[in-house]
């Protein structure tokens, strides 16, 4: 139970939940995905992920076009869990080509965007990712936070990267089992080649109705 190996033409994701053909520019990939899970380590459980995709090039209705390419991803995920008040999930994902966003499609700003200056090379497009989520339950207190940073090539011929950075805690205070009161705040930092810079905060402060206790 600790290997799984996943092939997809992912026709399913092109479709409506009423069977008919979806058109968002989105573009399906097909995809072999390879898993290594639990193996045992630093008090958790280790998985190993790769894969490959690639993608026919065409054009869709939206005008952007999607050029040939494949490409490839890894990744780890290492997740402390148990019987304690609180577990830990620390990732690490690289990825090229159409496999660096992660996903079982590529969305529209991932392929040509009319500017040739601009122009989103799939297959000389890579990212990296690096995230940390920890959550602590004990109570009537719930808190979720998450620290993130991703560094990405969009494959273009000019000011082809960016930096995003982000960070947030969520804690949460349960009245009863069905109803809490959320506070949320957080950061994010980005940095783009040639472009500009900035922060944007968040605050949010919600009463919530809720199955159960806790975020699971």
């Amino acid at each position: 139970d600790r290997l799984l190996v996943r092939r997809s033409d992912l026709v399913i994701d092109e479709l409506n939940a009423d069977g008919t053909i979806r058109d968002d520019g989105t573009e399906a990939k097909r995809s072999l995905d390879l898993r290594w899970k639990k193996i045992p380590l630093a008090g958790g459980d280790l998985m190993l992920w790769a894969s490959g995709s690639s993608i026919n090039g065409q054009t869709p209705e939206t005008g952007l076009v999607a050029e040939d390419s494949t490409g490839w991803a890894v990744g780890s995920v290492h997740e402390i869990s148990g019987d304690g008040p609180w577990w830990n999930r620390f990732a690490v994902l690289y990825g090229t080509g159409p496999s660096s966003n992660f996903r079982s499609e590529l969305i529209p700003d991932e392929v040509n965007t009319g500017d040739p200056t601009r122009q989103t090379r799939i297959k000389d497009s890579w990212r990296f990712r690096v995230l940390n989520n920890t959550v602590w339950e004990k109570g009537p207190w719930a808190v979720s936070s998450l620290l993130l940073l991703e560094e990405r090539d969009f494959g273009q011929q000019a000011d082809p990267g960016s930096t995003w950075m982000s960070a947030g805690v969520r804690p949460v205070y349960f009245f009863t089992r069905n109803f809490s009161l959320a506070l949320e705040a957080g950061v994010d930092h980005t940095e783009q080649d040639g472009g500009p810079e900035g922060e944007l905060w968040k605050f949010t402060l919600a009463p919530q109705l809720t199955p159960s206790m806790g975020f699971n």
